[in-house]
């Protein structure tokens, strides 16, 4: 990426170039974009801006840090969720409101679509609450409300857009009671 200049706003503006097989990419950003571009491809590992914004003699972005261990942490990533923080967050009070927020958690925390059973039971620990006397049972009424749903594999499960919906809307609406 270089530095095309500034634009109407004083904000710095780059260019993109992006060429191979079957795609082509050419198009000016705005400093922000530039910096999302570079964490995407880079990962978090993209060393800040330097001089208002600009690398070092304000040669544009600086590159990708090399460092390694807790000194690659990218200053501007925000702390990790942790799976306890994520249930009090969803308002998740009955045992198949918990199954179905630890597989959101699964999908939007950890980048996993595909969960088993035995992973979801194990959230529980994880999250300090006490684990379901009829685990089975509840795991079976969450399916059941259609908030998560087995793979075609037939061993591992995921969350739904019921379930999704029903995490991100507070459990507002039918659901079938635990016993």
């Amino acid at each position: 990426m270089e530095s095309a200049g500034g634009s109407s706003r004083d904000q710095p503006s780059y260019h993109l170039v992006l060429n191979g097989p079957g795609l082509t990419l050419d198009r000016d950003v705005t400093e922000a974009q530039a910096w999302e571009v570079m964490a995407v491809i880079f990962g978090q590992n993209v060393s800040a801006p330097i001089n208002n914004g600009h690398g070092p003699n304000g040669a544009g972005p600086t590159a990708p840090s090399k460092e390694t261990g807790a000194q690659a942490a990218a200053p501007q990533r925000k702390p990790r969720t942790s799976v306890g923080e994520y249930l009090r967050a969803t308002k998740a009070t009955k045992n198949t409101e918990k199954i179905a927020a630890f597989a959101a958690y699964f999908q939007e925390h950890e980048d996993k679509e595909l969960f088993t059973r035995e992973e979801v039971s194990q959230q529980f620990q994880a999250a300090r609450e006490k684990k379901p006397g009829n685990f089975h049972r509840d795991f079976n009424a969450a399916i059941r409300n259609q908030w998560i749903a087995v793979d075609s594999d037939g061993s591992n499960f995921y969350l739904t857009n019921t379930g999704y919906d029903a995490v991100h809307n507070g459990f507002k609406g039918d659901s079938e009671q635990e016993r």
